[in-house]
């Protein structure tokens, strides 16, 4: 019983390195697709808030 009961656990264990390793294959393309967008979005964000501090701190206005 011992010697199944641990056939089945390492089993389990290779078939979950298998899909951490294969994940990629396995996901659809337009996961990477959204968080590319996100990340630009992201940077845009914070390049705009950038440029409006540095508005507030020349005394300038913010225009938007």
């Amino acid at each position: 019983m011992q010697r199944l009961h641990k056939g089945r656990e390492l089993e389990q264990e290779r078939d979950i390195k298998e899909v951490q390793r294969d994940l990629s294959l396995i996901q659809s393309p337009a996961v990477g697709m959204k968080k590319h967008k996100q990340e630009d979005t992201v940077t845009e964000n914070t390049q705009e808030s950038d440029h409006e501090m540095e508005l507030i701190e020349d005394g300038g206005e913010i225009i938007l």
